[in-house]
């Protein structure tokens, strides 16, 4: 139903900002974009000097749409060859001030700014002889004294980066398998630790076996809780870096070789080698995962030189001429070798490399190696190297004095 109250219906729908009101009014009740009131305001006045931003936006739709029906062009176009709309710069028959003054005048910044992309003239001069930023600076409006010091542009806000915090932002699957990790590490050390203290006389292989548990359970609990990983926006893309697993490596690597060294009875010199090299690869593997690229590569390529050497150690003393150590030792050591191969192909193409694993996968895999070496490796090495001979050794008095 048409709204009832003739021109007077257009200045009050202005003040309540009913648009639909409006609209009708210039459609069907034979108001015009320029019509005055008796004071002498047009529309675009009335809605400038209170503020009324919905209905400025509806006088000037429908100014644009007559504009453009007459080939015009559109007066909110951002191209800048388009054609002011002089119209838009009529001054009231009060005062002589322009809609765009008026809303500088009062600090309606967004009025304003809405007139000024429409096309509004910010140089003309009222009849007092001011322009629209001396209102401006008269009235003390700072929003818009300081629009006009940036040359008329909004200030562009400043993009900020997403908060990523862990472990509220883990994938499921990834909250999932560090889960995993935490329970294998931590039963497999429980398992491990009464192993050995169930035997008449503990053997350095249980112990060694239950810190690498109880170790690597401390790093993924820690991983799991939000602890030891980094969010790196470093990179050429965001990536997510467990640098508490690198810990977890650089003590546990060695204390499997140790293991390895133990059983084929190395000396002192292969086993400090053997170890020193594996700190080194994990160290150069860290490194590598807080830079970015090119360098990070150069990293991996390092890491790899040790863990090529720590192979090669491997297999010299898995064929020792003694034969100590036997099928267990080369069992253990195949499966050590096979699996620490996939810790360095998971860096290339895991978040610490080129990123083409998706950080689920890369979880996973990386879990599962773990569980292997680890926990699969503990029950092979107890189950297969167990020394009868230990059972009824007399005690080393001097070294349990104090247990």
């Amino acid at each position: 139903m048409p709204p009832k109250g003739g021109p007077n219906q257009f200045w009050n729908a202005i003040q309540s900002q009913k648009q639909d009101t409006i609209r009708w009014c210039f459609n069907y009740g034979g108001i015009q974009p320029f019509t005055r009131d008796d004071g002498g305001y047009t529309g675009l006045h009335m809605a400038a000097k209170l503020g009324k931003v919905r209905s400025l936006e509806s006088i000037l739709d429908h100014i644009r749409r007559m504009v453009m029906s007459r080939g015009g062009g559109d007066i909110r176009s951002t191209a800048k060859t388009k054609k002011r709309y002089e119209e838009l710069d009529t001054k009231d028959e009060d005062v002589g001030m322009t809609a765009f003054q008026w809303a500088c005048k009062n600090g309606h910044y967004e009025c304003a700014l809405l007139l000024h992309e429409c096309g509004a003239s910010i140089d003309i001069k009222s009849d007092e002889g001011f322009t629209a930023q001396q209102y401006a600076k008269h009235a003390k409006r700072e929003d818009l004294i300081k629009w006009f010091e940036r040359g008329c542009v909004e200030e562009e806000e400043e993009e900020e980066e997403p908060t990523v915090t862990f472990p509220d932002d883990y994938p499921n699957s990834v909250r999932h398998f560090l889960l995993i990790g935490f329970l294998g590490m931590f039963i497999g050390a429980i398992v491990f630790f009464y192993m050995g203290i169930s035997r008449k006389v503990n053997t350095v292989m249980h112990v060694l076996v239950f810190f690498i548990a109880a170790i690597s359970a401390c790093s993924y609990y820690a991983e799991w809780a939000g602890l030891g990983v980094e969010y790196k926006t470093t990179d050429t893309t965001p990536r997510v870096i467990f640098w508490a697993r690198y810990l977890d490596w650089v003590i546990t690597g060695p204390l499997i070789l140790a293991c390895l060294a133990l059983l084929s009875k190395s000396d002192t010199p292969t086993i400090i080698s053997m170890c020193g090299n594996m700190v080194l690869y994990v160290i150069c593997g860290l490194i590598g995962a807080l830079t970015v690229a090119p360098y990070k590569y150069m990293w991996w390529v390092a890491s790899l030189i040790f863990l090529i050497i720590v192979f090669m150690q491997l297999l010299q003393r898995l064929n020792n001429p003694e034969g100590y150590g036997g099928d267990a030792l080369k069992g253990l050591s195949w499966l050590i070798i096979i699996v620490f191969i996939i810790y360095p192909i998971v860096w290339i193409v895991g978040s610490e490399g080129t990123g083409a694993l998706g950080l689920s996968q890369e979880v996973g895999i990386l879990t599962i190696a773990d569980l292997i070496a680890k926990i699969g490796f503990g029950f092979y090495l107890l189950a297969n190297v167990d020394a009868p001979e230990a059972e009824t050794a007399p005690l080393n008095q001097s070294s349990q004095q104090y247990v």
